[in-house]
């Protein structure tokens, strides 16, 4: 009786470490993110480091229920950025990103100062992979002279 028991613990306990391991894999299907934008990033001209002036944004980013998708976005319409820029965004436009079953994700926020046609004034691609209920990576600022490339972390 007492080898029976032991078995079944190990077994239980095998089968709980396996479902933590699984659960930690991808995003918390229809969760949302949410972290502080950080305070420096590094430019990506000769590797400066650079003060980004985020004016107190959050990174928010929500996965679809069914935790194939994230949208990710901005909590200011500033553009998040390694630059001065007291202006901001008119039109900010991101599509959903597909995430892929190791957790990984690469989304796209384009940025325009006036409301018109045109390419966008500001790309920000945003990278990162999700562990259960955190996620981190990089943010990857494209505004000409004023780029630069940033880490993140959020959590649920």
């Amino acid at each position: 009786m007492r080898t029976r028991t032991c078995r079944t613990l190990a077994v239980g306990i095998g089968l709980a470490v396996v479902g933590t391991g699984s659960a930690l894999a991808g995003p918390v299907n229809g969760a949302t993110y949410v972290g502080s934008m950080p305070a420096y990033g590094t430019a990506t001209y000769h590797h400066l480091h650079l003060r980004l002036h985020s004016h107190g944004a959050s990174i928010v980013l929500s996965v679809a229920r069914n935790g194939r998708t994230v949208t990710v976005r901005f909590s200011t319409s500033y553009p998040v950025m390694y630059c001065i820029n007291n202006e901001f965004l008119k039109v900010q436009s991101t599509k959903p990103a597909k995430i892929s079953s190791s957790g990984s994700f690469t989304a796209v926020i384009t940025g325009k100062f006036i409301v018109q046609g045109g390419a966008p004034a500001v790309t920000q691609t945003i990278t990162g992979h999700f562990s259960g209920r955190r996620v981190s990576g990089t943010i990857d600022t494209s505004a000409g002279g004023c780029g630069g490339v940033s880490h993140y972390s959020a959590s649920s």
